[in-house]
């Protein structure tokens, strides 16, 4: 009992940090129109706005959605319409619910004088239920900013993880399928 008492604990201490983690000094007053921060921001969606698109285009099925947050190398190497329909057909029924606490990331890689030169997000979907009573998780990596090879900005990958079986140690038995695909960028992530 106390071990799984530490355990909650240090989960909602994790989460509470991540969730509600200050914004540095040097980054509150930033705005558009008093720094260049922002303009180097290339990607046309936040992690956040990945994180919902990417929910809403699962839960209605909807491919062209899908399809548009990919970056334009995914776009031009994978044959996107036939992984996205596979996706949506992994998904044993129609998605019911899915913890929407929003769990993503957004990180910056490397800078230059100041500047981000890679800034990535991630994030993952937790939870997810279907009326077949399935269980899933979607995980997604996103490059917002990369003007070493802007082709690379947008989603990269999502990956549909179905929890097949969870016993009462939380080891779970699990099986996935991709969409597109993670490359590594020359900062090391």
């Amino acid at each position: 009992m106390k071990k799984n008492l530490l355990i909650f604990c240090l989960l909602i201490t994790t989460t509470g940090c991540l969730g509600s983690m200050p914004v540095p000094p040097q980054l509150q007053q930033i705005t558009p129109e008093k720094n260049d921060y922002w303009e180097h921001y290339t990607s046309k969606y936040s992690a956040q706005e990945y994180y919902d698109m990417t929910a809403d285009a699962f839960k209605k099925k909807y491919p062209t959605k899908m399809k548009e947050l990919f970056c334009q190398k995914v776009k031009d190497t994978h044959d996107l319409d036939s992984e996205i329909a596979a996706a949506f057909d992994f998904i044993d029924g129609n998605i019911v619910s899915y913890f929407d606490d929003r769990h993503v990331s957004t990180s910056g890689g490397a800078t230059e004088d100041g500047k981000f030169v890679d800034l990535y997000a991630d994030g993952c979907i937790w939870d997810i239920t279907t009326d077949k009573g399935e269980r899933y998780r979607i995980y997604f990596f996103a490059r917002l900013k990369y003007p070493d090879v802007p082709e690379e900005v947008g989603l990269q990958d999502v990956i549909v993880q179905h929890i097949i079986k969870e016993d009462t140690s939380g080891e779970e038995e699990t099986e996935e399928i991709t969409i597109g695909e993670y490359f590594k960028g020359n900062y090391g992530v």
